[in-house]
């Protein structure tokens, strides 16, 4: 194999490990995290998550540090779907969601 390939494959599975299905039906780990439903323009507001929130979502994944897949292009984040036309984007602290918020809002990575 190539230097091209063999550099392709190492960073398609750098990409791969840094996803990460949360364990089906257990989102509890989620609870006190903030996020919002990027799917809704102008309710955009982050929110603590809770117990009721939880029990809306039917998967969630975690996007590790090393992935590029939020709003600013850092990781270390949770999507979880609730609906075909609801997703919620989850961070650790109120400030990165609100960031994130802010960076989808201008357009901007």
């Amino acid at each position: 194999m190539g230097r091209p390939a063999s550099l392709l494959l190492t960073l398609l599975a750098a990409m791969t490990a840094s996803i990460t299905a949360v364990a089906a039906g257990d989102y509890s780990s989620l609870i006190g995290l903030h996020g919002f439903d990027w799917l809704h323009p102008g309710v955009f507001q982050c929110e603590s998550i809770n117990e009721r929130t939880i029990e809306l979502f039917k998967t969630c994944s975690y996007f590790g540090p090393g992935s590029r897949s939020s709003f600013s292009g850092d990781g270390d984040f949770y999507t979880c779907t609730v609906g075909e036309k609801s997703e919620y984007m989850i961070y650790k602290t109120k400030e990165r969601c609100n960031q994130e918020i802010e960076v989808m809002r201008s357009g901007a990575p």
